[in-house]
């Protein structure tokens, strides 16, 4: 089984640098190509904190994700949900099945239940819980369909952030965010941050259609958008953007220097997420700190309650997020 030390050499970086970014150091500054470097050895010489050979597993479990392998180095929202997932598993004493963008298990691969992680449509739904019923999804809202889930809540969290902006002076406030579809191309997903916004600021009387720009969910997107926004709006750009994942603010922020517009001077940045990259960045970014890894492990929780307990009556964890304000939306 691969050692910390094994990272580490592989990785180019020391011991303590990798237990501290595997056990999530918000303290450990560190830059983002690196802790994608570490998490990507890892992954490669299939390293689990909390294995154990000498224990017998109770039943394997399935760990789906709706990412690609690369999908998740880009975006480490999901790839905590997941690691969180499979030590918790572990330490429950069962054996994860890592199964990416549409992967399947073995016909005589034998499960004890499934951690679906991401968005999903009806036919992928329907083929996971036929393979085994003791389903749990983690950030997807499944309890209408009569299936456990955890989720985060994103209309209040999202509301602070608006009225941050708005209580500071800055009404003109515009919207960076993301379409996203399930891996089999069947489901647009609606993105709820985009519908808290337009919601909350057409209430106040605030929401401009023609400051949102919607993308993709990748840094080079935030960039181009951003780009766009300066372009199109000229002096009527807004003077405070909501941007619906720490990812896409770092191409905003980027795009935002290149053009010399100061922030939070000129424009105050909210992003989504926390990503540990986000106060390191230049100025620090104010953003909404959802508990990835809390996800995982409540995922678990509610999936060995079916194990163990028996229990049949679906439940629906919701989790609170926190707006956390740094340098930039800071006047």
């Amino acid at each position: 089984m691969a050692t910390i030390r094994d990272i580490a050499t592989k990785a180019g970086v020391s011991s303590a640098t990798v237990s501290r970014v595997l056990n999530y150091d918000n303290k450990l500054s560190v830059s983002e190509a690196t802790r994608k470097r570490i998490f990507a050895t890892a992954k490669e010489l299939n390293y689990t904190k909390y294995k154990d050979k000498q224990n017998k597993s109770k039943g394997r479990i399935a760990v789906t994700q709706w990412y690609t392998e690369n999908q998740e180095l880009e975006d480490l929202y999901y790839l905590d949900i997941r690691i969180n997932a499979e030590n918790a598993l572990y330490r429950y004493g069962y054996e994860p099945i890592r199964l990416f963008h549409n992967e399947e298990l073995n016909e005589n691969e034998e499960i004890a239940g499934t951690i679906a992680i991401g968005k999903f449509s009806a036919q992928q739904i329907d083929k996971i819980v036929a393979r085994n019923p003791n389903v749990v999804f983690a950030d997807m809202d499944t309890l209408s369909c009569d299936y456990d889930c955890v989720v985060t809540d994103v209309a209040n969290p999202v509301k602070r952030a608006l009225a941050h902006f708005i209580q500071v002076g800055l009404t003109d406030i515009g919207l960076i965010t993301g379409r996203e579809e399930t891996s089999d191309g069947q489901r647009e997903i609606t993105d709820q941050r985009t519908k808290v916004f337009q919601r909350y600021l057409t209430e106040k009387g605030l929401y401009r259609p023609e400051f949102v720009f919607n993308g993709k969910f990748t840094v080079d997107s935030g960039y181009q958008m951003m780009r766009k926004a300066i372009k199109t709006l000229g002096s009527r750009l807004p003077h405070a953007f909501f941007i619906a994942s720490d990812i896409l603010a770092i191409g905003c922020n980027n795009a935002l220097q290149e053009a010399h517009l100061a922030v939070p001077q000129r424009i105050s940045l909210i992003g989504y997420n926390d990503i540990t990259l986000a106060k390191y960045l230049s100025p620090s970014l104010s953003t909404i700190k959802v508990a990835t890894g809390e996800i995982g492990r409540q995922s678990v929780r509610l999936l060995m309650e079916r194990l163990n307990k028996k229990r049949t009556l679906p439940q629906k964890v919701q989790l609170g997020a926190k707006l956390i304000l740094r340098d930039s939306s800071l006047n």
